[in-house]
């Protein structure tokens, strides 16, 4: 697989899933990032997979109290 594999992607938004499972929100957000970082390259960014990734980052955002940032998101999610 390349760095750029939307297998990647997936494989990252489920270690992001675990790490949420356990409370370790800033590693979740992380992995959660990368996900999308993967998704906007090969999918670009008006693609509805792209939602889920977008949730997955408010709801870091969220859990850490910034607010703003996951209200943006959640927007975001909406949008597409």
């Amino acid at each position: 697989l390349g760095p750029d594999d939307v297998a990647l992607a997936t494989t990252r938004n489920n270690i992001g899933l675990v790490f949420q499972k356990q409370g370790r929100y800033a590693e979740a957000l992380t992995k959660y990032q990368e996900c999308l970082k993967i998704q906007l390259s090969v999918l670009g960014p008006d693609n509805v997979a792209l939602a889920t990734a977008h949730n997955n980052i408010g709801s870091m955002y969220d859990k850490q109290g910034r607010y703003a940032e996951a209200l943006t998101k959640y927007q975001e999610c909406l949008r597409i």
